[in-house]
């Protein structure tokens, strides 16, 4: 299982990639050196806060897209989703019954900007193909279309 340092290694990583940037060109970006830059991606060492802050401005991300995190309540979910409301335009909606109490099966959630439903519906046909064809892709390490898209979508809201 990996842990903390190892998770943030590899988000560093995996961003950098995703704006196709090379080492050299985030160290520049981030005004760190980047012999620290190749250990904070191999895990060597761990940035500190101020670090991960220049890293995810040089990045163009928010902070907290580095920062690892645990869902382990509904109430993390409930965190999640209503930031997600606040910040990315998350729509919720039910249906209700006759005393006008949502009906919890009919929960559903969809985002104002189509860009992201869009964004999510590829990512759903990811899931899908998986099933069909009995393979699973590992989303945590694949810089897939699909994945980029969610991502790059999300980490540009703020």
């Amino acid at each position: 299982m990996e842990n903390n340092n190892e998770k943030l290694a590899g988000k560093i990583k995996e961003y950098r990639k995703i704006k196709k940037m090379s080492q050299e060109d985030l160290a520049n970006a981030s005004g760190i050196n980047i012999s620290t830059i190749k250990k904070y991606e191999c895990g060597y060492r761990n940035p500190k806060p101020e670090q991960i802050q220049k890293i995810a401005d040089a990045l163009g991300i928010s902070i907290s897209v580095l920062m690892p995190h645990e869902i382990i309540s509904v109430n993390d979910v409930m965190s999640l989703l209503i930031q997600l409301e606040q910040q990315a335009g998350l729509k919720m909606s039910a249906d209700q019954d006759e005393n006008g109490k949502y009906i919890p099966e009919t929960v559903s959630l969809k985002f104002t900007n189509k860009d992201a439903n869009a964004a999510i519906a590829d990512y759903l046909e990811l899931v899908r193909y998986e099933k069909i064809n009995g393979i699973t892709f590992d989303k945590t390490k694949s810089s897939s279309d699909t994945k980029d898209r969610l991502m790059m979508y999300f980490n540009n809201l703020g």
